[in-house]
């Protein structure tokens, strides 16, 4: 299997409970819909990732968690399969127990303080 890198995310103060730009749109409820564990946290995750929606990765390939094959970020047909994506990725990856320490040990995020950083966004 070959191994996922991600980008760093975009550092930002203040965050909005849904993005949109450019048409393209995700929201907590999407991330329920479907059926990813720990939605609130992978929701954070695309809101720290992308910026609430604005970044590059997310307006220019639909990717909303930073995802990245052979170096280079993933491009994806919609929001919705980025969405799609993450959840085969998930349910190849964490099986159960502290979704934190999970994204911790599989080195989820290069950033120093990453984790802690989603934990204030709850």
């Amino acid at each position: 299997m070959k191994k996922i890198t991600f980008i760093k995310p975009l550092l930002m103060t203040s965050f909005l409970m849904t993005s949109s730009i450019c048409g393209a749109q995700l929201t907590l409820q999407q991330i329920k819909d479907k059926g990813i564990k720990h939605p609130e946290i992978v929701y954070a995750q695309y809101r720290l990732e992308t910026g609430n929606g604005v970044s590059r990765a997310f307006t220019e390939y639909n990717n909303a968690f930073g995802f990245i094959y052979k170096r280079k970020l993933m491009r994806f047909k919609s929001v919705g399969a980025c969405v799609e994506y993450y959840k085969t990725w998930q349910a190849k990856r964490y099986v159960t127990g502290d979704y934190f320490e999970f994204l911790k040990k599989i080195g989820y995020a290069e950033e120093e303080g990453y984790i802690e950083l989603l934990k204030k966004m709850l």
